[in-house]
């Protein structure tokens, strides 16, 4: 019982630690428009048909301390242009605050950059959310450098 209970309080103070660390990486200001054009905002019903990717869901994570973004390739052809360098975001829509991915020196950013995108996979994205501010039902737009998918809910 002692060790479980050990390995219980390190697990914790871990996530607190990373939690923590990663609240201190804040979102770019601005995201890398295509072609240096202006941010495109598309409708989360059209992003596969126009981007090779539909966003599944977006939950809350690690006891609310994070959001954990999933997203599904639907053509890869058309996803790798957009995901070649991407450095994704959510913007709080009542606030406006930028949450970003958490990135540690030894694991990096908490996101899957694979080398070769593959269809039917379902990839993920974690975001810090420090101090719990965003909940259940909640509205946040998913920024994928130039691509902005407003109202995307928090299940």
């Amino acid at each position: 019982m002692k060790t479980l209970s050990a390995f219980r309080l390190v697990a914790w103070s871990s996530l607190g630690l990373l939690l923590a660390s990663g609240a201190a990486y804040p979102a770019s200001n601005s995201p890398v428009p295509e072609e240096g054009g202006e941010p495109i905002n598309v409708p989360s019903a059209e992003l596969s048909e126009r981007f090779g990717i539909e966003l599944q869901a977006l939950r809350l994570s690690a006891a609310g301390h994070m959001l954990d973004l999933r997203y599904q390739v639907t053509d890869s052809d058309k996803a790798e242009p957009l995901m070649a360098q991407w450095k994704p975001y959510l913007v709080d829509e009542s606030s406006g605050r930028k949450l970003s991915t958490p990135s540690f020196a030894k694991v990096g950013a908490l996101r899957q950059s694979p080398e070769k995108l593959e269809e039917g996979l379902i990839y993920f994205v974690l975001f810090a959310n420090p101090g719990r501010s965003l909940g259940h039902g909640d509205r946040v737009t998913v920024s994928l450098d130039g691509v902005h998918v407003e109202g995307v809910p928090i299940q």
